[in-house]
């Protein structure tokens, strides 16, 4: 499935030893969420990334239209277009889908 968005974030290690980061990315609908059917807040995806000592990592996350849908009260699949609050390691960002 292709994706409608990634999700981009760099990672520093300020530390002195290599390390790993596993980035999560969370998403709230602008107006549907805490729904019957819709969670307040979803995991859309995550990426792992390993950093050596004082370097940087991109870690890239596609988020699929299957990711962003939900099953409502009567049972349908659905995906909103109104808006997605994209939640990532204290970031906030608004998704609109067209």
């Amino acid at each position: 499935m292709p994706s409608l968005a990634t999700a981009v974030v760099t990672v520093a290690n300020t530390g002195l030893r290599a390390g790993d980061q596993v980035c999560l990315v969370f998403g709230k609908a602008v107006t549907s969420a805490g729904k019957q059917g819709r969670a307040r807040q979803e995991l859309l995806g995550y990426g792992r990334v390993s950093v050596a000592a004082g370097a940087k990592a991109t870690v890239m996350v596609p988020i699929t239209a299957k990711h962003l849908s939900y099953v409502d009260e009567d049972g349908l699949v659905v995906v909103e277009n109104d808006g997605l609050h994209v939640v990532m390691e204290g970031l906030i960002a608004t998704l609109t889908l067209t």
